[in-house]
Formats: C-alpha cells, structure tokens, sequence
C-alpha cells in the first residue's frame, strides 16, 4: 500500500522557511521517504494603514505590511509504518518560527 504526506509550511520570514524546509528534507530521507515534488506558494500581503494623529494630520499616514511565505512538500513511500513514524517523529522537530501541517493520504490501489 502506497502513502503520501503532503507538508505546508508557512512562515513569516523566507529565510527561516528555507532553513526549516531544508531540514525537514534531511529528516525525511531518514525514513525512506523520497520527496516527490516541493512547490513554493504565492506570499500573501497584507497592509494595513493607520492615520497617525487622529485630529489635525488627516493626510499623515502610515502602512504596515505582513507576508506569508507557503511551500508544499509531498513525499512518497511504499509502507504506512514509515509514514506515520515519520509523522511523529516531526513533531518533536523544533522548527522556529515556522507552522507545518501534515496531511497523510492512502492510496489501496495495487
């Protein structure tokens, strides 16, 4: 039986994003799985923009920005075993300031 774990990683800053992605590369070919395909997402911006004085400086503003960095990596292997150990195992991966989550798909198909 087949398996797939998609990870989608997200992170508020690129470099941070590409050292986690890296590393989870390393620790995934620790457990026979073989990375598929990586795709980096679109970033979503987001601004804002806030008056600075609220009575006389109508016109003075100022603009925030925060940027979603997202990329998806799909892994493949041949056993469930490996896939759900490998599933825990990240877990207890500290990755800083990045979010992973984890989607394990079964495919029963010969």
């Amino acid at each position: 039986m087949n398996s797939s774990v998609i990870l989608d990683l997200r992170s508020y800053n690129r470099a941070d994003l590409k050292k986690a992605s890296q590393h989870v590369v390393d620790f995934c070919t620790k457990f026979a799985l073989h990375l598929e395909s990586k795709v980096h997402m679109p970033t979503k911006k987001r601004i804002w923009t806030v008056n600075r004085g609220p009575h006389v400086d109508k016109k003075s503003r100022e603009q925030f920005e925060m940027r979603t960095y997202k990329q998806i990596q799909v892994y493949r292997s041949n056993s469930i075993d490996s896939a759900v150990l490998m599933i825990r195992c990240l877990k207890m991966l500290n990755l800083i300031n990045v979010g992973v989550r984890v989607k394990l798909k079964l495919s029963t198909h010969y």
